[in-house]
């Protein structure tokens, strides 16, 4: 019996590989795929793994939980430099249901084997990502797994309501073991690193249990609060560390392996990750909602550092080299993975390919159609100059301005140069001069998620509920506060005092006096629709009387919000919408779980617009009618821009002696640029041949940068910032 199971996953796997190998044939990111993902780099980093045999190989869990959950799991085969998803082939068995990753754990010994630990179940992947397999335990929510670090086949997961299981032959049968465990939630479960057989769990609200048989029976050890990640000390097994506490974490410590608890006071109230160095057990790194702090005696005393990273100091996972201890590597809550080889005294940005940045904003530079910015969840302000290829952070602390969420952005309409930004997190707005160099803060706001400018004056500012008359310098209630909180603003172009704006409570107000008085404009929705995530507003530049609101569907209104018709849609809820501003026919609506709708008669009939976008969650459009048409989406996973021009590539063919690449497809221009891997190196031996052709030429070393065998990313760019990709395996 077993060997007939055997030979079936044999057969399954080998269909899998040969599906993938067809797919990678044909282009899986083919210029077919009109969307393409352009960054930032970044991400809510969760967990980072570093493989104890092979410590070059890294995996990092990247995940949000804002409004549909979405976890990615990224490879780097090189120490961090750069990182690949390779999430693609997970996401079919999750059967079109919001899955949330809990937990990822890598064989130390094998690098390619990695359990994924899920709520609705554990997958396994024997070939780093390529393929996956359930292992069972289907559509129970696993909180926790760990592998025995003496046996790669013992396998324990820890569940939200059916407490632990355990696998002993690599997660094919799972057992559960529960004997003298009284609780069904299983917050974590911590193998000795020396004794196999002595395991910890911690469950809710306040157990920790000990097994010393394998995990056969257990022993109530201690009581804690929401005892929710326990630490070994490597060498001294009964010097024990966890993270507890009702209303954050906070570590404490045992020396007397786990029966009695005291607190640590590391310089901050609340520790998000705490991690042991293997071969010098004293030095101890916590991660903190303002930094790194690094205590060489065991935790009894602690230098604290806020400043290591631009962009976001709240850091949420550690890893440490099993091979290099100096070498560290620190994931922050939406910043993006930071790595040291010193020991943690410098820091450099490590995530290129890392493309998992919470996107709340894309705005376009009004005046230089290359430039791009994005407002992201945790990382704060980016920007790039050349349509997305490279991005650099514009909100360095060093520069006095250290905002992490970005939700809206403005340009002064007579000097580009002048931005503002509404943000979260401790400060509300800012403003710069030079295009991000320098920012100051304007008012006292703590919480801006809309704003909007005068478009025929610019010193008048609206944020939220407030106005400003003399470029934000000052500011004046301009709503009651019966209106409530306010989603979105637009103001009308050709007679900026007439202002509309859209609550959290889906009701439209507004003004025909520039925000001295309002007026609600009912739209006579079912209750049911009111239920949404975030509401919008838009209109239509031309017929400014002509708007359109986003709900649980969307809604028309042509006499300036009198009267309102359904538009459609009413299965999602519609979190952008974009009228094109050079065919006021052509609208965009971006929703929570399917992408892009595009109308092309003004909402009459909606179709998919949202070929080759890997990502349901759409939160902002911006549009450029020159030098090419393109549209650029906002998503919970970066940016993905789409250029009505853009370069296809249709297949990629190997020439010998010596080594060339043909690049067949169409739309090519002749100032076309290529990059080729996650690190984008130009490659710029091109032979242009027709719109239809090129060649990369270079004998060896072009060779040398597309292993056999190994799947390499390539990237078509047109001078005019069009781009396809391809991923092409030699």
């Amino acid at each position: 019996m077993n060997k007939v199971k055997d030979l079936q996953k044999l057969v399954h796997r080998h269909i899998v590989l040969l599906m993938l190998v067809n797919i990678i044939s044909l282009g899986i990111y083919s210029g077919d795929n009109r969307w393409t993902l352009i960054g930032p780099n970044g991400g809510d980093i969760s967990q980072i793994v570093v493989n104890g045999s092979s410590p070059e190989i890294i995996y990092a869990l990247a995940r949000q939980n804002y409004f549909v959950p979405d976890s990615r799991i990224y490879k780097s085969v090189d120490s961090g430099n750069s990182y690949q998803d390779i999430t693609f082939q997970l996401i079919p068995l999750f059967n079109d249901q919001d899955v949330y990753i809990f937990q990822i754990d890598n064989s130390a010994t094998n690098p390619n084997i990695l359990y994924v630990a899920t709520s609705i179940g554990i997958f396994k992947t024997e070939d780093g990502g390529d393929s996956y397999i359930s292992c069972d335990l289907r559509d129970m929510c696993i909180t926790c797994l760990t592998i025995d670090p003496q046996n790669i086949n013992v396998i324990f997961a820890g569940t939200k309501e059916n407490g632990l299981f355990k696998s002993s032959d690599g997660g094919n049968i799972w057992t559960s073991v529960n004997h003298g465990i009284n609780s069904t939630q299983i917050n974590c479960i911590t193998v000795d690193p020396i004794n196999n057989k002595k395991i910890y769990a911690c469950t809710a609200p306040a157990t920790i249990y000990e097994s010393i048989d394998g995990g056969m029976t257990w022993i109530e050890l201690s009581s804690i609060i929401n005892p929710s990640r326990l630490v070994i000390n490597p060498i001294e097994t009964n010097i024990l560390y966890i993270l507890a506490g009702e209303y954050g974490l906070s570590p404490y410590k045992s020396i007397d392996g786990g029966l009695t608890w005291s607190y640590i006071e590391v310089g901050w109230p609340f520790v998000s990750t705490l991690i042991v160095s293997s071969d010098a057990p004293a030095r101890i790194y916590a991660g903190t909602p303002n930094g790194i702090c690094t205590s060489i005696d065991s935790g009894n005393h602690w230098e604290c550092k806020g400043d290591m990273f631009p962009n976001n100091r709240d850091v949420a996972s550690f890893a440490l080299d099993p091979h290099n201890t100096s070498v560290l590597y620190a994931g922050t809550s939406g910043g993006g993975i930071f790595k040291s080889a010193d020991g943690g005294d410098s820091w450099v940005k490590s995530d290129k390919g890392l493309e998992a940045s919470f996107t709340w904003k894309v705005a376009l530079d009004p005046s230089n159609d290359h430039i791009i910015y994005a407002g992201t969840n945790g990382g704060g302000l980016y920007k790039s100059e050349n349509n997305g290829l490279d991005w650099q952070m514009k909100n360095q602390a060093d520069a006095g301005v250290a905002v992490w969420n970005i939700f809206d952005m403005a340009f002064d309409p007579t000097n580009p140069s002048t931005m503002y930004i509404g943000s979260g997190c401790c400060k509300g707005m800012f403003k710069t001069e030079d295009s991000g160099n320098t920012w100051q803060e304007l008012g006292t706001f703590s919480f801006v998620e809309t704003l909007a400018i005068d478009p025929l004056n610019s010193s008048t500012l609206y944020a939220n509920g407030s106005k400003s008359l003399d470029g934000g310098n000052t500011w004046f209630s301009s709503c009651p506060e019966t209106i409530g909180k306010i989603n979105k603003i637009a103001i009308d172009p050709t007679r900026p005092s007439n202002i509309y704006l859209i609550t959290s409570n889906s009701e439209i107000f507004r003004s025909n006096d520039g925000g001295l008085s309002w007026a609600r404009k009912d739209i006579p929705i079912p209750n049911s629709a009111k239920d949404n995530y975030h509401c919008t507003v838009a209109l239509d530049s031309q017929t400014p009387d002509t708007i359109y609101a986003g709900l649980k569907g969307i809604y028309q209104s042509e006499d300036g919000g009198n009267t309102w018709v359904c538009k459609g849609l009413e299965e999602d809820c519609i979190l952008e919408i974009l009228v094109d501003p050079g065919n006021p026919d052509v609208v965009f609506a971006g929703s929570l779980r399917n992408g892009v709708y595009r109308s092309n008669n003004r909402g009459d009939t909606w179709e998919s617009f949202s070929d080759g976008m890997n990502s349901s969650t759409v939160l902002s459009l911006a549009i450029i009618q020159q030098p090419t048409w393109t549209i650029y989406a906002g998503t919970t996973i970066g940016i993905f821009s789409y250029a009505e021009n853009h370069p296809v590539i249709n297949s990629i063919r190997k020439l010998s002696n010596p080594f060339r690449l043909k690049i067949i497809g169409g739309n090519i221009n002749p100032d076309v640029k290529v990059y080729i891997g996650t690190s984008q190196i130009q490659w710029t031996n091109i032979k242009y041949k027709s719109p239809n052709e090129i060649v990369l030429k270079g004998g060896v070393t072009l060779k040398n940068l597309i292993p056999k065998g190994v799947p390499v990313e390539i990237k078509v760019v047109n001078g005019d910032g069009g781009s396809a990709t391809y991923i092409y395996t030699r």
